[in-house]
Formats: C-alpha cells, structure tokens, sequence
C-alpha cells in the first residue's frame, strides 16, 4: 500500500503496481467525489481502486485465488457499505479485522487463522466511548475488562460479510477467487433476560431526581421509550389531538413515518 501527501498542496496522492501494471493518481473517492482527508482515508481509497483494477477483465491484470488479498475484499465490502447507517461500527471491526490478519493476506487463507485471532480477542480491553476531541474525532477509555464472545461476534459477523463479498468476485476468466465460504464459528453468547426495576425502588429513584428526569422516567415506563429516544422528543413530534408521538422515517427500523399512541396517564407529560 503506498499512498503519499504533496508537500505544497496536501493533497493526498495513491501509488501501486498491479500484475506489472502502474495505477496512480489522486485519492479521490470514486463514489462521492471527495478528496482524501488523512492518511487513513488515502489508503482506503487505494484500496478501492486495487480492488477494481484486481477484478478487471484484460488477462495482463489477472488475479487468482491466491493473490486476491484481504486489502481487496475489505474495499469491496466497503464500497458497498459506507454509506450505510451501522458504518461507523463495520469500519472500526473492519480496521482490526485488516490490521490482525494483514492487508496482504489472501482471502483463502482468512478461515485458518480465525481461532487464532479469536483468542487474540479475547485479552483485548473493553474500549467505552467517552465523546468526540476538538477535531471531532471520537475517544475512548481503556476498561480493566476484556471482551465478550458476544461481543467478538460482531467483528465475526463483520469478517463472514468481508469473505462473503469475496465469494461473490470472479477472476477474469469466470472463476471465483474464493472457492469456498469458509464456515466461521458462531461464539455462544450468554441470554440475559430483561430485570425491570422494582416499583419501591423506582418510586425512591424518581422522589430524589430533578423534576426533568422524573417526567423522563415516567414517559419512560409508560411508552417504553429508551432513555436516548425519550429525552431527544422534540415538540413537533407530539400530537395532542390524535394522542401520541410521531417517528420520522430516519428513527424506524421500516424506514416509514410512524405514529405512537400514548397511554392517558403519559398526555399531561407530552403536553408539558
């Protein structure tokens, strides 16, 4: 992976060889137009750029099973899943997922070291989100805790859509450069059933809180909101006529407008 900045102009610049063949120019992110920002963004659009001249038809640039690299299949999955809503979370298990196994690792040998990376896991500290710097980048605080398989299964599921976008690309001649989808484990997760708390010590709670967090708690048990849905309620989503709240399309799982009707005991908290 070689991508360089231009002293003058900052411009951030990609620069690679493929099958004996020359590919350069700006990190220009071929989908949305934007130039690169850093480092981090250059190689990613360089990445994007290898994989597509990798699956190019000419036979000087053909790619086989073996050479068609982790770098390649991760672009892939990228181009297709940036613009999703759970990108944040895919990019970050897709950064590890590519800095454990290499960039350079071809996809067919991904399956052979999956429980070696699982144990790896496994003695990570857990990492809590603890807002964004002045640049807005996000931080995060070391925990003494180490992950979960539950947990680790998230970066799995991530790896098995990696592999799966790899199944799919074909060589030039037709041939799929991953013959086979891997089988990736599936850790046992523990179940943990809902444990509401109990109405004496709700009532405690909310005789000891600010008059603000026991409105909250109330539309919280009420409607069944969560605590970053019910204290992000604006007033045009409430209606007093019909009885209720409106979701816009952005905030349901159904990408539709839907309307929520409110419990009696819940309208003098909306109209307030």
């Amino acid at each position: 992976m070689t991508v360089y900045q231009h002293q003058k102009t900052g411009a951030w610049y990609y620069d690679f060889r493929l099958a004996g063949e020359r590919h350069a120019g700006r990190a220009i992110d071929p989908d949305t137009g934007q130039a690169a920002r850093n480092k981090r963004d250059a190689e990613r659009i360089e990445n994007i750029h290898r994989g597509k001249a990798s699956l190019s038809t000419p036979a000087k640039n053909t790619v086989s099973p073996k050479d068609y690299t982790l770098a390649q299949a991760i672009a892939a999955y990228a181009d297709r899943k940036q613009r999703g809503k759970n990108w944040a979370n895919q990019r970050t298990y897709a950064k590890e997922l590519l800095s454990f196994f290499g960039p350079d690792t071809p996809v067919g040998r991904i399956a052979e070291k999956v429980w070696p990376y699982i144990t790896w896991s496994r003695q990570q500290p857990v990492m809590v989100y603890v807002g964004l710097a002045q640049d807005g980048t996000p931080r995060y605080k070391q925990t003494a805790r180490t992950r979960s398989d539950s947990t680790i299964n998230r970066y799995l599921d991530c790896l098995r859509s990696i592999l799966g976008v790899a199944y799919e690309a074909r060589d030039w001649t037709g041939k799929r450069v991953l013959e086979d989808l891997p089988d990736l484990p599936d850790l046992r997760e523990p179940i943990h059933l809902p444990r509401p708390i109990p109405d004496a010590d709700l009532m405690r709670i909310m005789e000891a809180a600010p008059p603000h967090l026991t409105a909250g708690i109330f539309l919280t048990r009420l409607m069944g909101f969560r605590k970053a849905e019910v204290f992000s309620l604006r007033v045009d989503q409430v209606d007093l006529e019909l009885g209720g709240i409106w979701l816009s399309a952005a905030e349901t799982k159904g990408a539709r407008d839907e309307f929520v009707a409110a419990p009696e005991a819940a309208m003098p908290l909306l109209e307030q």
